[in-house]
């Protein structure tokens, strides 16, 4: 009790500190499921992520009020973010979002994942999160970062690969039109000639004596090059 109230007190140092000696010395307590939730809780509202997670793991759940699960749910999901485990983090935000019953809390968690996609995540990170929902939300989200990445890499090979798999994953998929477009550019890349090549000169005002310079070599190199 004293642990609560230090706790809703905010100060969460000394609901640490009793929360911690509860854990030490009553470890068949039946309350210590419960403790280790707020322990971790704590731990977290005073920045100690690392040791918050040490807590955290060991809560047995099962028992659990739904609004329990959610809350431990958000607490492994904040730690790991912050330990720099983002593929552990989406896997409890995901958990949080499957156990929730409302329709307006889901809809936040799809905010804060599509943030992560978008804006925290490398191409290594995500490629590695994909394995996982490979086939079921997160991963349409998570492929068309992906391709967008590549695209901007101009790794088209790569990036046809994903649209590939996006569209027989997700053929519905929300992205399906952005991806579509992206795929209609390659395609126009594709036909460009690639034996022209194109180059801006200075051919009049104070440089265009070397302009003119450089366009009569680019003539006379073409003209041995075709007699060639």
């Amino acid at each position: 009790l004293k642990g609560l109230i230090q706790h809703e007190k905010y100060n969460y140092r000394e609901a640490q500190q009793i929360f911690n000696k509860i854990v030490e010395e009553y470890k068949k307590s039946d309350t210590i499921e419960r403790t280790r939730l707020y322990l971790g809780d704590s731990l977290k509202n005073l920045g100690e992520y690392s040791n918050a997670l040490d807590s955290l793991r060991k809560v047995s759940y099962d028992d659990f009020s739904i609004s329990e699960k959610l809350a431990l749910f958000r607490l492994l999901f904040t730690c790991y973010i912050n330990t720099g485990d983002p593929k552990k983090a989406i896997f409890w935000i995901m958990k949080e979002r499957s156990e929730s019953p409302d329709s307006a809390n889901r809809q936040i968690i799809d905010k804060t994942i599509y943030d992560i996609i978008e804006n925290k995540l490398s191409i290594n990170e995500l490629n590695s999160i994909l394995q996982i929902f490979k086939k079921k939300y997160p991963g349409d989200l998570i492929l068309f970062k992906l391709i967008r990445l590549y695209d901007q890499k101009n790794q088209y090979k790569e990036t046809l690969s994903m649209i590939d798999d996006y569209k027989a994953t997700f053929p519905k998929g929300s992205k399906i039109d952005g991806i579509l477009a992206i795929e209609n550019n390659i395609n126009k890349l594709k036909k460009i000639n690639s034996g022209r090549i194109g180059i801006l000169l200075p051919l009049s005002g104070e440089y265009e004596k070397f302009g003119g310079s450089v366009l009569k070599g680019i003539i006379l190199a073409s003209q041995l090059l075709t007699k060639s």
